[in-house]
């Protein structure tokens, strides 16, 4: 993702797709990368997983905004690529038991929108 554009972050289920299922998300920086609410906006909520037949039945996506670069006297010429985090929590569902597998928490990387020859 480049700074101050947004990406949407795909999370898939697997069967049955006939059962409501739910699962709970938050970003998360880590130490001397992406900060948050100066490189990207904070983010947290619960995914639906429906049963309705829709595609809503399989696949959520969650919406990341990385933060425009505003230029400043401490700012540096160029910054690296910076990361933050996207983990699930607190998966569940009435009816049948429900875990998280894949890459957990999901890296999302920032690229500088500034040209470092300019």
């Amino acid at each position: 993702m480049r700074e101050g554009s947004f990406t949407g972050i795909d999370v898939f289920r697997t069967e049955p797709h006939n059962i409501e299922a739910r699962v709970d998300f938050t970003t998360s920086g880590i130490e001397n990368s992406a900060v948050v609410n100066e490189d990207y906006a904070s983010g947290s909520g619960t995914l639906i997983f429906t049963n309705t037949g829709g595609t809503g039945d399989f696949k959520q996506t969650i919406i990341v905004t990385g933060l425009p670069l505003i230029d400043s006297f401490d700012d540096p010429d160029h910054e690296d690529t910076e990361v933050f985090f996207l983990k699930l929590s607190n998966p569940r569902s009435s009816s049948i038991d429900v875990e998280i597998t894949g890459v957990n928490p999901y890296p999302v990387f920032i690229l500088e929108d500034k040209d470092p020859h300019s």
